[in-house]
């Protein structure tokens, strides 16, 4: 099934433009290689990647309205075309809790609703579509972010993760005499950035990988909300960041050095190097 899937993107936030590069992989939508302190030569890592454009059946802008209460959200959504997967991205309440009644009869299987930012989706409201999801059985999941999305919210999201090679990063990270040698990207964040991370400390020192995964996270840059989630209890900005120091981390196999970088991390104190 996963190799015959096809998603459609309603987008409210650049956000998903992001989303969508990524996946697309057009020429010029990375720039890792570009000046970041030196200039790098480009590998064309993303080569490999290839492109989802033709598993993309529709993509489309939906403007948010103002107004804080829409009576007829249907008449402001496009209509969807046949596909597996729909991802919402940042719409006005009414137009998100409106979806799963719209997409019952049409053969979306999944829905994902990333939230960067708390002010996309209030817990209540996620909570409200997970139940109408759940009565039609349309799978459904919430990341925040994007980049947390994991396996075990239904077989047509865990065929996206497959698939598509996006959502909570994972590396294979080689080291050498203390040196990052090599990067390969296994699976990425949706937007892209893990690429960009992954060029990025190719060549770095262990004892210098916390600042310059911290640099180059920001520097893609990660457009997640600096404003305190409730129920992460953080911000999201943050929580993105310490996933993918835990990706760097658990993508580094050999022993040693993966003991060294978790006392650099626990040294400067970072919370994934707390946690682990």
């Amino acid at each position: 099934m996963s190799s015959e899937l096809k998603i459609t993107v309603l987008y409210s936030d650049d956000y998903g433009e992001k989303v969508i590069g990524n996946l697309i992989n057009f020429y010029g939508f990375c720039r890792a290689c570009e000046t970041f302190e030196e200039r790098l030569y480009c590998d064309n890592c993303r080569y490999l990647y290839g492109s989802f454009a033709e598993h993309i059946s529709s993509i489309f802008r939906v403007e948010r309205p103002s107004a804080p209460f829409i009576e007829k959200p249907e008449s402001l959504l496009p209509r969807i075309s046949p596909c597996d997967i729909l991802i919402a991205v940042a719409l006005h309440p009414d137009l998100a809790l409106a979806l799963p009644r719209i997409l019952a009869d049409s053969g979306v299987k999944a829905i994902l609703f990333p939230i960067e930012d708390p002010a996309w989706m209030s817990p209540g409201l996620s909570r409200q579509i997970r139940e109408e999801c759940l009565d039609i059985g349309l799978e459904c999941a919430f990341p925040k972010p994007f980049c947390s999305l994991s396996f075990g919210c239904g077989s047509t999201i865990d065929g996206f993760l497959n698939f598509f090679k996006a959502g909570k990063p994972l590396l294979n990270v080689e080291v050498s005499k203390g040196t990052v040698r090599r990067v390969r990207v296994l699976r990425s964040s949706p937007c892209g950035s893990t690429w960009y991370v992954a060029r990025k400390i190719v060549g770095c020192m262990i004892d210098d990988l916390p600042d310059v995964i911290s640099k180059a996270h920001h520097a893609y840059p990660c457009t997640a909300s600096m404003t305190r989630d409730s129920e992460l209890g953080d911000t999201i900005l943050h929580r993105a960041g310490y996933i993918i120091f835990e990706a760097v981390y658990k993508g580094v196999k050999d022993r040693h050095a993966s003991m060294r970088l978790l006392r650099v991390f626990r040294e400067r104190k970072s919370p994934i190097g707390q946690d682990l």
